[in-house]
C-alpha cells in the first residue's frame, strides 16, 4: 500500500485493542524489547527477488535503506546481515522478511555501522 493510502495508528476503531493484545503477547513471550510494530507501506515497488537492506552511520547520524537482490540465509550470516522486519504473506502462509540490516564491527564512524 502506498504511504499516502496507509491508515495511521488510531484511525481504525479496533486499533487500541490490537495494540493491547500485541503488548500482551510481547509480555507472554518476554519479547517486549525484541519486537515491535511498523505501519506497512510502499514508496516504490520492490520485486519478489529484492529486499531493503539497512545500513547505519554514526557520524553523521544517518540510516540508509537500499534495494538489493535477496540472498540465502547462509549468505546473509556470512556477510553479517540479519533480518529485522517481516510481514505475513498469505501466498507463503508465513512471515517473510521485509528488511535486512548489514551489521559492522568497525569503530570508524564514517563507515556504515560505526559505533
Amino acid at each position: 500500500m502506498d504511504i499516502l493510502e496507509a491508515t495511521p495508528k488510531g484511525t481504525k476503531i479496533n486499533d487500541q485493542q490490537f495494540f493491547d493484545d500485541f503488548k500482551a503477547l510481547l509480555d507472554k513471550y518476554n519479547n517486549v524489547d525484541r519486537f515491535g510494530i511498523c505501519l506497512l507501506h510502499n514508496h516504490f515497488p520492490i520485486q519478489e527477488d529484492e529486499i531493503l537492506v539497512e545500513e547505519n552511520f554514526a557520524n553523521p547520524r544517518k540510516l540508509v535503506l537500499t534495494v538489493e537482490k535477496k540472498i540465502s540465509q547462509e549468505e546473509k550470516l556470512a556477510q553479517g546481515i540479519i533480518e529485522t522486519s517481516w510481514r505475513y504473506s498469505a501466498k507463503d502462509n508465513d512471515f517473510v522478511a521485509l528488511t535486512d540490516c548489514r551489521a559492522h564491527d568497525d569503530d570508524d564512524d564514517t563507515k556504515p555501522g560505526g559505533n
